[in-house]
């Protein structure tokens, strides 16, 4: 089949991947954002291809394991707690565990057999997501339209974007955003690449998120830890100068920064509604922190508690899952994103730090990772590509200077 051929089915799940959101979902017919909708809709259409991929792949070309072997322990992890989740655990229907930690482990098997030029193509792709995401969020803010709405209940007005929750949509651009700044070496393209993240952060109304991504361009520009000092070239100065003065003029000075600072005023209630869920704790058993909750009681101490949302998807993997499935779960996905970030950062240790660790604290502050997203996805496509974009052009460098050693060896045995 056409759209299974090694030169589509890279472009087709890359696209599927970045810019198939709830909103574009719904757009098309899929509701996948609707609770209430068939168990059907609720695996994303990516994960439908990449079965059918792996199926097609393993028959035609007799795939071996390759590198997919490094992920086994991970892969197995969360199909263990997912079949636990469907079947003996408390809490019911987690098909999105699919979606957002098991396909990443069909991206890896599917696409590591790709050519050079098959990843130049979705390196191109990811960037144009990255760039779009930006504008298209930046523009909704100024003109109060949404391109492709989801159901939303917030006071204030939010960007959707390509990848619909505003939270959603701040994970890709925190992980990207800072993913792109630290393989820039333009200082043009560099201040290009924060005044449109910041200014699409504003737009999701995403405080913490804003927080993490100038932690990691902080981070980054100094590097604190990897030159042993600060770096304090003009150059970085410059370059968090001009970060904290947009974020600043973006947030205070600005309409996309209404959501952000209407904290003052409380007019939205994220930052309470955070805090408000650990007192959720206080209502179950020892038995059910340590094996999971029953849904419908979660549900009653939502009401309870008057608490709307659980921002913080570690708390909603303790509810759901349990303490003991959730620890085997988060040792391995830490596991995991550290393996696949250091793919994307194969000789920057610092980097790769720096930009995992700002990626998690924006992640921990929001739900988007125990619901339904596609980041964890995007971020393998990334490193993976990144990975070997990197080694082929090493090796190009290394094949055009052993030609060139050969031709100088060449004359002077002619000269001779």
């Amino acid at each position: 089949m056409a759209i299974f051929d090694k030169k589509w089915f890279p472009i087709i799940a890359t696209m599927l991947c970045m810019f198939g959101g709830p909103g574009v979902l719904l757009f098309i017919g899929y509701p996948q954002s609707d609770a209430g909708g068939s168990a059907i809709f609720r695996i994303h259409p990516l994960g439908y291809f990449l079965i059918l991929l792996t199926i097609y792949n393993v028959i035609r070309y007799n795939y071996f394991v390759g590198i997919f072997k490094e992920y086994w322990g991970y892969t197995i992890c969360v199909a263990i707690v997912l079949i636990y989740s469907l079947t003996y655990g408390t809490s019911k229907g987690n098909l999105f565990l699919f979606n957002v930690l098991f396909c990443p482990a069909l991206v890896i098997y599917n696409f590591q057999f790709m050519d050079i030029k098959r990843w130049r193509q979705v390196m191109l792709i990811l960037k144009i997501f990255f760039y779009s995401d930006c504008v298209l969020a930046i523009l909704e803010n100024v003109f109060r339209f949404k391109l492709f709405p989801i159901n939303e209940t917030a006071i204030l007005f939010r960007s959707n974007a390509f990848q619909g929750h505003p939270l959603n949509n701040s994970l890709f651009l925190i992980f990207f955003g800072l993913f792109f700044y630290a393989y820039e070496k333009n200082f043009v393209r560099q201040m290009i690449i924060i005044a449109l993240t910041v200014g699409a952060l504003a737009s999701f109304g995403v405080r913490s998120g804003l927080v993490a991504f100038s932690l990691g361009i902080t981070l980054l520009s100094l590097k604190f830890v990897e030159n042993g000092k600060l770096n304090f070239s003009m150059k970085n100065i410059a370059t968090l100068v001009i970060l904290f003065v947009s974020v600043i003029y973006i947030v205070f000075y600005t309409s996309l920064g209404t959501r952000i600072t209407a904290v003052g005023s409380f007019q939205d209630n994220s930052t309470e509604v955070r805090f408000g869920a650990y007192s959720l704790f206080l209502g179950i058993s020892w038995n059910e922190i340590i094996w999971g909750t029953p849904q419908e009681l979660i549900d009653y101490l939502m009401y309870i508690y008057n608490i709307k949302i659980i921002e913080n998807f570690w708390i909603i993997w303790v509810l759901k899952y349990g303490i003991v499935f959730t620890a085997y779960l988060a040792v391995y996905f830490i596991i995991f994103l550290f393996k696949i970030t250091k793919l994307g950062f194969p000789w920057g240790l610092y980097n790769r730090y720096a930009v995992l660790g700002c990626f998690l604290i924006a992640a921990s502050s929001n739900n988007s990772l125990a619901v339904n997203t596609m980041v964890v996805n995007a971020m393998t496509i990334l490193c993976m590509a990144q990975y070997r974009i990197l080694h082929a052009d090493k090796k190009e460098k290394a094949e055009k200077a052993a030609r060139m050693v050969r031709t100088k060896s060449v004359e002077t045995i002619a000269i001779g």
